[in-house]
């Protein structure tokens, strides 16, 4: 436990790099710096399926900015932004931390994914009894996609509890074990649009649960963006306003 002499110099040390990184930044604005590495953090949606295409564009227009992307769960996303670690971050979910600010960009619709061969594959949606008894595969808890599901499940009354099959860590892991037969699961129909197309993969609507959802841009109020940051933030602002 820090002494109270130690919680004082720890609070002037914090104090002094915050004075430290604004002047940084006032002179990276002043002289117009636009070269370096620009960390990123992605839950799995937007980036593995939104931020690719937005980078290729983003390079050809500032081909000396370096973008280091992180992709991790809703929940790991966030905490990096708060500790610094990321600049900014794109999620699936809203947070309620006081200390993020939240700038809505894309829609996202969750959709049931399921296998070709699957007896729901003629279907256009199933109830929500018919998927609380089927195998599902889903994202460890901190994912935004699982974090949406359970809560629209609740508001449509959905009183037994999911079936879980298998928890896994990434998008493609999922997608794997759903054309494996594993189960089935519930992502963005962003995500198995290749799929769909390509006949491994099958979408359905669950009849009376609403799965639409925002995906924002976030960041850490109590920090200045660098330039860097600021000008990828106007970049993909700009083309949310161009689609």
């Amino acid at each position: 436990m820090p002494t109270a002499a130690g919680r004082t110099l720890y609070g002037h040390a914090v104090e002094l790099l915050r004075r430290r990184d604004r002047a940084v930044l006032e002179m990276q604005n002043l002289v117009g710096v636009k070269r370096g590495a620009l960390h990123i953090g992605c839950s799995s949606v937007p980036g593995e399926d939104i931020l690719p295409p937005l980078l290729v564009r983003f390079r050809q227009k500032e081909p000396e900015i370096v973008p280091h992307v992180t992709v991790a769960d809703t929940a790991q996303v966030v905490r990096l932004v708060e500790s610094g670690d990321v600049e900014v971050g794109f999620v699936g979910a809203a947070t309620r931390s006081r200390n993020i600010e939240s700038q809505r960009l894309w829609s996202d619709e969750l959709v049931v994914v399921v296998p070709a061969d699957h007896r729901w594959a003629g279907r256009k949606s199933v109830s929500p009894a018919d998927l609380a008894g089927e195998p599902l595969v889903r994202r460890e808890g901190g994912s935004g996609t699982y974090r949406l599901l359970e809560e629209r499940w609740r508001k449509a009354g959905g009183t037994t509890a999911l079936n879980v099959a298998a928890v896994l860590g990434s998008l493609n892991a999922v997608k794997h074990a759903v054309r494996s037969g594993l189960g089935v699961t519930v992502m963005s129909s962003r995500s198995v649009e290749a799929d769909v197309k390509a006949g491994l993969l099958v979408t359905l609507r669950i009849r009376g649960v609403r799965l639409k959802r925002d995906i924002f841009l976030v960041r850490d109020s109590r920090r200045d963006l660098s330039p860097l940051a600021r000008l990828f933030s106007d970049f993909v602002c700009g083309e949310v306003g161009r689609g």
